[in-house]
């Protein structure tokens, strides 16, 4: 039976609010998150406050003194020591941490959480805030704004209107009104049930915060365990640091046989506490396999963090440190290298974890298992690959054949150590064999210069007397080495005499190397997953494809506009050209505007597509990144659906351009 609890509700203007926070007596508990909000987080909050616009209410528990050591120290928050006198009260922020301390940072214009929020100014030329540098007649700073001595002096410098701008501003922080809920309660439990039920709503807070959460108690902090226990046996070994919400999929795979969220509301502390140490061990033991079977080195290799719980999930229900049986070998390594390639976790990860530790159970049993994730990798993906995405599974799928590989110093031979942190940052003047300088005096676009095939492992030191000098002069002074030809092979660089880096070809070298790794990658995986789709049904594959786009252009345009973005988002003459399809199909145009947006999106064709993306470019300008290749590859993908539609025989070109555009699209909606 769930204790009673007592609610009251004050309103507290800002500036009392603020006296309260420099008196001490709010604190964090230690079942919160950390401070998250980034500057644009925070300037929104004040342009809310100066436009009047609600920013929500405040959720506190007064603590019994009893319970005041159960707090996460947050130094803004306790430069007041509660051992001071007289020390009237404790209260715990359960909703409203973010706002709480952005106000206080913000209008005190502290150094908080690395970064000078001092830089918060108004820019009364828009009359917003703004995250900046210095001042200027038009940015003022907000806590100059918010100090009374401040703002008089302020005023006295300034000129209509931008005095009456900062008048308003001024008296809009002092007279603003922040409702304030304070919990009463002796029940610890009860207070972290308000705690989730409050914040599981919509998404504030990460899947591990609600977690951490609901398995808290005071003798077992799940994220102290985590940062105190687990993080310094990861970095010992060079991996990093994993994401914490890894290690609640973990347990709940081990302890709920699922890895939804759901799954993870359900563990119990005791059940979570009574295996920890246990889960431990297994989580080093998969981070061991992968960093010497699959050359993950550090967790910035991994195609997917997902595949860690899995192999945990092994190495726990067989009770080993490694994978010792050879067929269990051979499927795991299956398992991997086809997650990877065929970016088996892109989308409904959670479900797929479920379906593979089932296999997992399978494999456990010595039952006979199979494992066919065929990939969607072509040469193209590999030469167009961006080295810059650190998210893409392509991306790092390759690293880590590289590094499993176990590639050798180009100059003296010896072995690379890939736990450095320099071998994980990609910057257009590292780790490339054709140097970024040289490509660039050779014409070559930025875009272009950021091949993937153009990538290896390059100590810095290395890195910074290349330079710009051409292939074809450093490595002719390497040739007549003993181990060059080892060396060359460990880095997958094609060295023969018809090579491209012999001639400085880089388009040559691309597509060489291109084909030395598609190769590697077949044997490994099989047959592309493009190409196995296309044989068995083309028209699904460009019926799916299409789906996508409409789903992504509702998707983007939606929040904007509460779902009603036809009129303002999709062009005219997009609009006319559908209009004249459903008078063309005899359907009635009344019912025709009485649909959805994503309903009528479905009489649009692959160009207006097109139009729609530029019309509304802000909106995909981060998951297509250029105009014209997007439309290029609609243009390929159109050609394509429409010699499907019309049953014409696909000529050899159309049907190469269109898989292309089809693969294209997948790695751009990859992380959408």
């Amino acid at each position: 039976m769930d204790t009673e609890v007592d609610l009251e509700v004050k309103d507290v203007p800002i500036p009392k609010l603020i006296s309260r926070v420099e008196e001490g007596i709010f604190r964090i508990p230690e079942f919160q998150r950390d401070f998250i909000w980034d500057p644009k987080d925070v300037r929104k909050l004040f342009d809310s406050i100066n436009k009047g616009y609600p920013i929500g209410s405040l959720l506190l528990w007064r603590s019994p003194q009893d319970k005041w050591g159960f707090f996460r120290s947050v130094e803004i928050l306790s430069e007041h020591s509660i051992g001071d006198q007289p020390f009237p009260e404790l209260n715990f922020v359960l909703d409203g941490q973010q706002r709480l301390l952005s106000l206080y940072v913000g209008l005190k214009g502290l150094e908080f959480e690395g970064r000078d929020w001092g830089r918060l100014v108004l820019d009364l030329n828009e009359n917003k805030f703004r995250y900046a540098k210095g001042e200027s007649e038009h940015l003022i700073n907000l806590h100059r704004i918010w100090s009374n001595k401040e703002f008089k002096r302020i005023t006295k410098e300034l000129n209509e209107p931008y005095e009456d701008l900062v008048w308003d501003a001024h008296q809009r922080l002092n007279d603003y009104k922040i409702p304030i809920i304070f919990v009463e309660t002796e029940d610890m439990a009860r207070v972290r049930k308000i705690f989730v039920r409050v914040n599981e709503q919509g998404k504030k807070l990460g899947r591990f915060d609600i977690i951490n959460a609901n398995v808290w108690r005071a003798e077992f902090n799940l994220k102290r365990k985590i940062e105190e226990e687990l993080f310094p046996r990861l970095k010992q070994v060079g991996f990093g640091v994993i994401n914490k919400g890894t290690v609640t999929q973990t347990q709940s795979l081990i302890l709920e046989g699922s890895a939804t969220v759901k799954a993870q509301r359900r563990m119990k502390a005791e059940g979570v506490k009574k295996t920890w140490d246990d889960i431990v061990d297994a989580i080093i033991s998969a981070v061991n396999y992968l960093r010497h079977n699959f050359g993950v080195k550090q967790i910035d290799f991994i195609p997917y963090e997902s595949m860690l719980p899995i192999l945990s999930y092994y190495m726990y229900k067989k009770g080993i440190n490694t994978v010792e049986d050879e067929q269990d070998k051979q499927i795991i390594d299956k398992w991997f290298w086809g997650g990877a390639f065929s970016r088996r976790y892109s989308q409904a990860s959670t479900s797929k974890m479920d379906d593979d530790i089932k296999l997992i159970d399978r494999l456990i049993d010595g039952e006979e298992v199979s494992i066919n994730y065929p990939h969607s990798v072509i040469k193209d993906t590999l030469i167009q690959g961006n080295i810059k995405r650190s998210t893409s599974a392509i991306r790092n799928a390759f690293l880590c054949l590289l590094s499993q590989n176990n590639p050798l110093h180009f100059e003296n031979g010896s072995q690379l150590d890939l736990t450095k942190r320099e071998y994980s940052r990609f910057k257009l003047n590292k780790h490339h064999i054709f140097p970024n300088a040289f490509l660039k005096s050779e014409g070559f676009s930025t875009k272009k210069r950021k091949s993937l095939m153009d990538i290896t492992f390059i100590p810095a030191e290395l890195n910074k007397r290349l330079s710009d000098a051409s292939p074809s002069e450093y490595f002719s002074d390497l040739k007549d080495g003993d181990s060059f030809n080892e060396i060359m092979k460990s880095h997958f660089i094609p060295y023969e005499e018809e090579s491209g880096i012999w001639t400085d070809d880089y388009e040559l070298f691309l597509q060489q190397r291109a084909e030395m790794i598609m190769n590697k990658i077949e044997a490994l995986v099989g047959e592309s997953k493009i190409r196995a789709q296309f044989q068995e049904d083309p028209h699904k594959l460009v019926e799916e494809l299409e789906t996508q786009l409409r789903d992504l252009i509702d998707e983007q345009l939606s929040d904007e506009h509460d779902g009603a973005y036809w009129g303002e988002s999709v062009p005219s003459d997009v609009n006319s050209r559908v209009i004249q399809r459903v008078r063309e199909e005899e359907q009635k145009l009344p019912e025709f505007k009485q649909k959805s947006c994503r309903e009528k999106l479905d009489y649009c064709n692959i160009m207006d597509y097109k139009k729609i993306f530029h019309k509304n470019w802000s909106h995909f300008e981060d998951i297509f990144s250029s105009k014209q290749e997007l439309s290029d590859r609609l243009a390929k993908f159109s050609d394509l659906r429409n010699a499907l539609s019309h049953g014409r025989e696909v000529d050899y070109f159309t049907e190469q351009d269109g898989k292309l555009a089809i693969e294209w699209f997948e790695q751009c909606l990859e992380n959408v």
